[in-house]
C-alpha cells in the first residue's frame, strides 16, 4: 500500500487551494490517496482546511495516515509514504497493528537516533540503527544524505545493474517501486481526462474521482480478470459504448424518423424552398449546410425542416 498527494488542477479562488511544487498540476485541490499495486486507489481524503490536533502527541501526518489504512491493518501488509508522514512514533503505532511501514525519513524527527543521523559518510557508505521493536534507520549517502526508515528490511546492499554495477540498500529500491503506485495512477487518469479548465472546483472533483479515478480503478479490475492488454484512452469508448447502448436502438431507428448525424450538406428542403423563391443559381450559394439528417428518409435536414416534414 502507498500514501501520497494527489492534486486535482484548479486555478481559480479557494479558501484551501494547495501548491506542491513537485507535481505536475502545482495549484489545486489536494488529495490523499491510499493505492495499491499497480494503480487501484482503495481509499481517499480531500483536504478541506487545517486541522486541529486533539492530542499533542498525535501528528496531523499519522492522523490521516491511520484514517486512510484503518480498515486494511491487521493483515501483514506494507505501507510506503514519503518524509510528511514518516516517523518512529507512526512505525511503532502500526507495528501495533501487524503493518509494515516503510519511507523516507525527515533528519528532525522526533525520537530519530542521533548516532545515525549526525554521522558523516563519503558517497556509497550506508550507517542503520535497528530498535529492540524492530524499527530500523538508514542513512545512505548518495549524491545527498538519505535517510530511511523500515520496520521490514536490514541494512543489506544491492547491486544496481544500470548504475554501472554500483550498489543501494535494499530498503531504498524497495520505496521506489512501492511509492510509484499513485504516480502511475495519476498518469493513467490524464490520459483523455474530461475536466476542464472552465469547470467549477466541486465539478473538478466530482469528475475527477466519478470519470478519471474509478476509470482507472476499473481497467485494473478489467486487465486482472483478463489479462488483457488495452490502452486506457481505448478503455474509456469502449466503456462509453456500454454505458450508452440500446439493445433496441436499432429496431427504433429502423421504425422512426429520426435525425442523426452526417457530412456537411445542404439542407433539401432550405434549397427547394430557396429555389422555387429565387432559382437554383442563388440557392447553390445562399443554401445553409447542415449535419444531420433523417435516418428513414436519408435526406440531408436542418432540424426545423425536419419537423415540418414530419409532423406527427
Amino acid at each position: 500500500m502507498c500514501i501520497d498527494e494527489s492534486m486535482i488542477a484548479f486555478q481559480g479562488r479557494l479558501v484551501f487551494k494547495q501548491y506542491i511544487q513537485t507535481k505536475r498540476h502545482r495549484y489545486g485541490v489536494k488529495v490523499f490517496k491510499l493505492c495499491v499495486s499497480p494503480c487501484y486507489t482503495l481509499k481517499f481524503k480531500i483536504y478541506s482546511g487545517k486541522e486541529s490536533v486533539v492530542d499533542k502527541n498525535d501528528s496531523v501526518s499519522s492522523r490521516i495516515v491511520m484514517n486512510l489504512v484503518d480498515e486494511y491493518l491487521d493483515f501483514g501488509r506494507t505501507l510506503y509514504v514519503d518524509n510528511w508522514y514518516t516517523s518512529v512514533s507512526l512505525a511503532h503505532q502500526l507495528l501495533e497493528r501487524k503493518t509494515h511501514l516503510v519511507g523516507t525519513l525527515r533528519s528532525n524527527r522526533k525520537y530519530n537516533p542521533d548516532y545515525v543521523i549526525k554521522k558523516k559518510l563519503k558517497k556509497g557508505q550506508v550507517i542503520a540503527q535497528k530498535s529492540s521493536s524492530k524499527v530500523m534507520v538508514l542513512k545512505f549517502k548518495d549524491k545527498r544524505d538519505l535517510h530511511m526508515l523500515s520496520t521490514k528490511h536490514t541494512d543489506n546492499m544491492v547491486m544496481v545493474p544500470r548504475r554501472e554495477n554500483k550498489s543501494k540498500p535494499e530498503v531504498v529500491l524497495d520505496y521506489n517501486r512501492g511509492k510509484s503506485f499513485i504516480d502511475l495512477s495519476d498518469q493513467m487518469a490524464s490520459y483523455g481526462s474530461p475536466l476542464r479548465k472552465s469547470l467549477k472546483w466541486y465539478r473538478k472533483v466530482v469528475f475527477e474521482l466519478l470519470l478519471n479515478t474509478s476509470v482507472v480503478n476499473a481497467l485494473c479490475l478489467f486487465k486482472k480478470t483478463t489479462a488483457t492488454r488495452i490502452k486506457i484512452t481505448d478503455f474509456r469508448s469502449n466503456l462509453i459504448k456500454y454505458l450508452t447502448f440500446k439493445p433496441n436502438m436499432n429496431q427504433e431507428l429502423s421504425n422512426k424518423h429520426v435525425l442523426t448525424t452526417a457530412k456537411r450538406n445542404r439542407c433539401v428542403q432550405c434549397y427547394l424552398n430557396i429555389a422555387q423563391e429565387k432559382g437554383r443559381k442563388y440557392s447553390q450559394s445562399h443554401c445553409k449546410k447542415v449535419t444531420t439528417k433523417c435516418f428513414i428518409c436519408n435526406k440531408q435536414l436542418c432540424v426545423p425542416c425536419f419537423f415540418v416534414l414530419h409532423k406527427t
